[in-house]
């Protein structure tokens, strides 16, 4: 039987890390955990804390996501405009981790019972089917917001179904390599969507061009990524039956 504590600890460490705020890493590592447990709960067919995990892990990405954002665009303009927005989600983000929600999210957690491996082995192979499907309509998608948002939704897929294969501790690697390639295009989208909302367009119109130009090298190698390693990928998730793309 396979317990959720171990990843419910890492998430009560971090969440007292996120709350004082010096270490970005706090924030990282919350909404890791949070995915964790959320792929956990879903390969025990536990639908009823899935919208609190949910609820949680976004409170803590709008935050991540600024942090990524300020790495890479630290100056003026955008630094200075990022920092304001990564102030207003952090107060969001304090005010889940201090909300009763957040503490009946963890106290149900820790009263789950263990995972049943058979249950959950069920559970893998649909994850896996779900991977495939939204693999082959990102590759049918000629309309690029689409396009991106398509293979953004690949990589929550193959996120949740590595998640569940390491829980039931089987090997992941093709799974960890593809979803590193597809995190350039999924980083670039978040900064798309700020800079769409830049009060001054003229004044980011060159970092504009630049993050086009990068957009399509990154859609050229999430296609080439999916092509090389979808056999891998799908031969890497046990199954009792075949299945077939929809």
């Amino acid at each position: 039987m396979i317990s959720p504590h171990p990843w419910l600890e890492h998430l009560r460490r971090h969440l007292d890390v996120a709350r004082l705020g010096r270490d970005p890493e706090g924030v990282h590592q919350m909404r890791v955990a949070l995915r964790r447990l959320g792929a956990w709960l879903h390969l025990g067919g536990w639908r009823v804390l899935a919208d609190d995990i949910g609820w949680l892990r976004r409170n803590a990405g709008a935050v991540r996501d600024f942090d990524v954002l300020l790495e890479r665009h630290p100056k003026e303009p955008l630094g200075p405009w990022l920092s304001r927005r990564r102030e207003r989600a952090r107060g969001a983000l304090l005010a889940a981790i201090d909300a009763p929600r957040a503490a009946g999210l963890l106290e149900a957690l820790s009263l789950a019972p263990p995972l049943d491996p058979d249950r959950a082995r069920t559970a893998l192979e649909g994850l896996a089917h779900r991977v495939e499907t939204r693999g082959k309509r990102a590759l049918e998608s000629a309309h690029k917001p689409k396009e991106i948002e398509r293979w953004h939704a690949l990589r929550r897929a193959l996120r949740q179904l590595r998640y569940g294969m390491e829980w039931l501790e089987l090997p992941t690697k093709p799974l960890r390599e593809l979803q590193d390639e597809l995190g350039e295009l999924g980083d670039l989208a978040v900064l798309q969507r700020q800079l769409r909302e830049y009060p001054e367009q003229r004044h980011v119109a060159e970092i504009a061009a630049q993050l086009e130009h990068a957009t399509e090298r990154a859609l050229g190698n999430a296609r080439a990524g999916w092509r090389e390693r979808h056999d891998a990928v799908l031969a890497a998730v046990p199954r009792t039956r075949p299945w077939t793309s929809t």
